[in-house]
């Protein structure tokens, strides 16, 4: 998919313009990106959601159902059928907590960590090509400011009306 045209049509300079709204382009990043992972993961037959609840479990070990569909933005009753499909799959299992017997944990398999190690390049191809004109030091910053953009929404005291 190419790139939307760009297009000016500004007629009130105190409005938001579409170009100065940095969601949009982040929008445009994760989108693209996530499209272009699931092609070239699509033999693995490995959607991206599914690959980023491998990736969390993979850098977090075992998470409560909870901990991952707030670590991967998946509400939970969509998140329990996708751990089905990919326990079904022998990607990951289910225990219980020691600590407290009512939270089940999830962790990959040994066949999960594998699969991991088979998108892994995939999405660091993609991640290096789409920073490939930063410096390292601009690499830095703009780490650091999503990181801060992240927790100012988190606290952010607006809500819908």
């Amino acid at each position: 998919m190419a790139a939307p045209a760009k297009r000016r049509m500004k007629t009130d300079r105190k409005s938001l313009w579409l170009d100065d709204y940095p969601f949009y382009y982040m929008s445009h990043v994760v989108a693209e990106s996530q499209r272009r992972i699931q092609e070239a993961i699509r033999p693995l037959k490995i959607n991206p959601s599914e690959w980023r609840v491998i990736f969390v479990l993979h850098d977090h070990g075992e998470l409560a159902i909870s901990e991952i569909s707030e670590e991967c933005l998946i509400e939970v009753s969509t998140l329990s059928r996708l751990l089905k499909s990919l326990e079904n799959r022998e990607l990951i299992s289910r225990m219980r907590d020691d600590q407290d017997q009512r939270y089940t944990k999830i962790k990959l398999t040994k066949e999960g960590h594998k699969t991991y190690r088979s998108i892994m390049p995939v999405v660091a191809r993609q991640l290096e090509f789409a920073l490939q004109d930063l410096s390292d030091p601009d690499r830095k910053a703009l780490l650091r400011m999503l990181k801060t953009m992240k927790d100012n929404v988190y606290r952010s005291p607006f809500a819908v009306s």
